[in-house]
């Protein structure tokens, strides 16, 4: 009787999974519309100084669509070696003639280029990898050899930044003041900001129903997530904002001021030291690890929310995402003919772009100094354009509301291109001060 019970309902779960299976086309279909292969698109590592290993098979890695949004991917599997660096262990990186007996046995942890290599293809064809693609750029812009050598750590890097916290650092120190209420909020499932203030006024209908759904499902994910891991709260990104017009709290400021966040400068401060003391001990891994979540800050602070105040996220705390960082959910990468009629393509890419020389007036003890002064300037410009609730900096941008798919392409098309060049000005700036290396040469 089980045995007949059970070949009766195979065909019920049969059309089930099918069902399944079609949402799940159809879906993805509406998220990213646009089926464009990654054309041209080659790894950093190709010009790196070893003809015999240029990954030529590379292009076809990356001929799939679905790359979505600004924002990162998700986290790496536990076995896979971006997990061991996004946890912070020195992973070394070979070519095959450096391998020797000695480093075999040393028991250190290590893998080959190509293997490095294959892991960037698997970042890269991961949803939601902007933050991954722009350092990624960024890395071939620089053509300093290390940095190719290691432009897995700074992709893991601005992927981790999202989630993992630096050594040492725990949520409760990216607050400068307000960690109490924030918590007592989280647990109760409220949110931060009155979803009336984060709602454009063409979405101000459906107020009543969100609200009381966000509530709900914020109180059930309370229940469910037990692992801090997993946790959306737990984790660094709400100290990502950064507005130099205002004095104290440059960072996200919530509640009218109840609660405020450490602001992205002060992070991008912490992980260039953490960068140049683990280069000058020889953990040039985990040097460039700490540099990927610094240019993941460097990234965001040419998102025009990020600094003007403007809270968005992905969490019900945070309220909705902003119309910049959503616009490239129907986008794809990176060097396709856009059309007339559709501004939903991604039209960054490091190809035209011309590599900026280092800082030569930039030293270990004026570094931080001329580093803060660099981004306040990245920020000044970014502040020009608008966000959804924010105000931009220019006549033509003085109002507030949902912006066009054309006014985001138009504000990408200005600020991604800086955003990689800015990434690899720094990369190259910092070689230039920690290790006297311009492109591979040593200064005499």
């Amino acid at each position: 009787m089980a045995l007949a019970a059970d070949r009766k309902r195979r065909p019920f779960f049969q059309k089930v999974r099918e069902r399944w299976e079609s949402f799940k086309e159809k879906l993805n279909a509406v998220l990213c519309p646009i089926d464009s292969p990654f054309l041209g698109l080659q790894p950093a590592y190709a010009s790196a100084p070893s003809p015999s290993l240029r990954y030529e098979n590379a292009a076809d890695d990356f001929n799939k669509p679905l790359v979505c949004r600004f924002d990162t991917g998700p986290l790496p599997p536990k076995s896979s070696v971006s997990d061991s660096i996004l946890r912070w262990e020195n992973v070394e990186i070979y070519y095959p003639n450096e391998i020797t007996p000695e480093i075999k046995k040393s028991g250190k942890p290590y893998i080959t280029i190509q293997q490095a290599q294959e892991e960037v293809a698997r970042l890269l064809r991961e949803p939601r990898a902007s933050h991954q693609y722009i350092v990624y750029e960024a890395a071939k812009l620089s053509g300093d050899p290390e940095v190719q050598r290691y432009t897995l750590h700074l992709l893991v890097g601005a992927l981790a930044e999202d989630y993992v916290f630096a050594p040492g650092e725990k949520i409760e120190h990216i607050f400068k003041s307000g960690y109490q209420s924030f918590t007592d909020k989280a647990q109760k499932g409220q949110a931060l900001v009155p979803l009336e203030e984060l709602l454009p006024p063409d979405e101000k209908p459906i107020h009543g129903i969100f609200e009381g759904l966000m509530k709900t499902v914020a109180k059930i994910f309370r229940k469910l997530i037990k692992n801090p891991e997993k946790d959306e709260l737990n984790r660094p990104y709400m100290a990502h904002f950064y507005d130099p017009t205002r004095e104290w709290n440059t960072g996200l400021t919530l509640l009218g001021g109840d609660i405020n966040f450490q602001s992205a400068l002060e992070r991008i401060l912490m992980y260039w030291d953490i960068a140049a003391a683990e280069y000058e001990k020889g953990n040039k891994p985990r040097a460039f690890y700490a540099l990927g979540h610094m240019l993941h800050l460097v990234g965001d602070l040419h998102v025009p929310a990020h600094v003007h105040n403007d809270a968005h996220g992905p969490t019900i705390l945070l309220g909705k995402l902003d119309s910049f960082e959503q616009w490239c959910i129907r986008c794809d990468y990176p060097d396709i003919k856009r059309p007339k009629n559709n501004p939903n393509i991604r039209i960054w890419d490091s190809g035209p772009l011309i590599p900026l020389e280092p800082f030569k007036n930039w030293n270990k003890a004026n570094a931080k100094k001329k580093l803060a002064d660099y981004i306040d300037i990245i920020v000044s410009y970014t502040q020009l354009f608008r966000s959804v609730d924010r105000k931009g900096n220019r006549e033509d941008q003085q109002f507030t509301g949902k912006l066009s798919d054309q006014e985001c392409f138009d504000q990408g098309e200005e600020l991604i291109p800086r955003a990689i060049q800015h990434s690899a000005h720094l990369l190259d700036t910092f070689l230039y001060v920690y290790g006297k290396n311009v492109y591979g040469k040593k200064e005499s």
